[in-house]
């Protein structure tokens, strides 16, 4: 039987198509919700969402390169709390380093970025360094 598969079944990925023995599809495919029938209007509608899956990657792709040109070599500004020493007194994390970015250089950092991003104790100038598919942007933190 022949079944486009809606979820990733190994060794299948989600929208191939392949033969499956009809016992296999019928008692444990299909009532999973792993794969459908392979009619030509579930071929067609599993072509325009891998088209459209397409086109977002590349749109997310010229978004970073955006954010990686308005980034590299900026100073963002981070205000807390500091005794006199320089020490602050709650350490500026990722949520708010990524605030900064958003309201200073007007682009947000997508979650797998905030995860490079620094925890800072002190008060100071703090260079920073992200990597952003093969483009490495330096920007320093100033708190």
């Amino acid at each position: 039987m022949r079944v486009l598969f809606i979820k990733p079944v190994t060794p299948y990925h989600s929208g191939d198509v392949a033969d499956v023995a009809e016992g296999y599809a019928k008692n444990f495919l299909i009532p999973q919700n792993l794969a459908v029938p392979a009619s030509a209007h579930a071929i067609a509608e599993a072509q325009q969402r891998k088209q459209k899956h397409v086109a977002a990657d590349a749109d997310a792709e010229h978004d970073l390169d955006a954010l990686a040109k308005a980034l590299n070599g900026k100073t963002v500004h981070v205000e807390a709390k500091a005794a006199t020493t320089g020490t602050l007194y709650a350490a500026v994390n990722s949520t708010d380093i990524t605030k900064a970015i958003a309201q200073q250089i007007g682009y947000a950092l997508p979650p797998a970025l905030q995860k490079q991003l620094p925890t800072l104790k002190h008060t100071g100038k703090h260079p920073v360094t992200l990597q952003i598919h093969a483009t490495t942007v330096t920007f320093s933190i100033n708190i």
